[in-house]
């Protein structure tokens, strides 16, 4: 993996965001969800260069922006059909999953049933992390993933090129 210096553990690669405070199985349907996932999941795998190559060009990383969101927000369908598709279809394209800001309840709650069924590869990937963290800090996102790859929303350097699932709305123009 390819690291900025200082921090071995930074990836650089493509980046796979999704908000969750905006899913709801009442407004996006399971089914249409699932779909737009595996759509970006695999063109995020096209950009990458062939596993095999050069170290950091063949991973994304996953970041769940989950500040925000409530119990309500919680699709478990939605949840362990992405981990189901994550832990078959890309265990080794995974270099890393964020979630950004999980709330509360989401640690003593969410994460004790969504655990088991990520095998232990998988699992390690997992990064709880913290807007409010040091940047740079393994509590951060920066920490995980590097600037040059996130977009400036989430302390990074990039403008978004495609919405990311579940992304809000942007306002109307006035």
């Amino acid at each position: 993996m390819h690291s900025p210096p200082g921090n071995p553990s930074v990836m650089s690669s493509r980046i796979f965001l999704a908000y969750q405070r905006s899913v709801a199985s009442a407004t996006s349907p399971l089914d249409q969800t699932m779909r737009f996932v595996v759509y970006r999941l695999k063109e995020a795998e096209t950009m990458l260069a062939p596993a095999g190559s050069t170290p950091g060009a063949t991973t994304f990383s996953v970041v769940f922006d989950l500040g925000g969101a409530k119990a309500q927000n919680v699709d478990v369908k939605l949840v362990q059909r992405f981990i189901f598709i994550l832990t078959n279809f890309y265990p080794e394209r995974l270099g890393v999953m964020c979630l950004l800001d999980a709330p509360g309840f989401f640690l003593p709650f969410c994460w004790p049933l969504i655990k088991p069924f990520l095998n232990p590869a998988t699992r390690d990937k997992v990064k709880f992390v913290s807007s409010r963290a040091a940047p740079g800090s393994e509590e951060s996102l920066t920490g995980w993933v590097g600037r040059e790859c996130l977009p400036r929303a989430l302390g990074g350097e990039q403008e978004p090129e495609q919405p990311a699932v579940g992304a809000p709305a942007a306002p109307a123009a006035s």
